[in-house]
């Protein structure tokens, strides 16, 4: 089994909604190896969210009156555009 985006007219864009685009996606569906009687279920799955996330999480940094700038083991956050 697999699926795709896909436009219905029921659902169209929306100028306030990010719609993501599912590349290619399926399920792996095998007895479990642990638990005898059941099943493990993995979703496989690629997608592209349409969202630069690290922009997002700079602004909204902005937003909340926080430094992008950061003494954490992580450093700061630095967007891509």
């Amino acid at each position: 089994m697999s699926f795709v985006s896909c436009v219905h007219p029921l659902k169209p864009p929306t100028k306030n909604r990010i719609r993501g685009e599912t590349h290619i996606a399926g399920y792996i569906i095998k007895p479990s190896a642990t638990k005898p009687g059941s099943t493990d279920l993995c979703v496989l799955t690629q997608c592209d969210i349409k969202v630069n996330f690290l922009l997002k999480v700079k602004r909204l940094n902005n937003l909340i009156g926080k430094s992008t700038k950061s003494n954490s083991k992580y450093g700061s956050i630095k967007s891509t555009s």
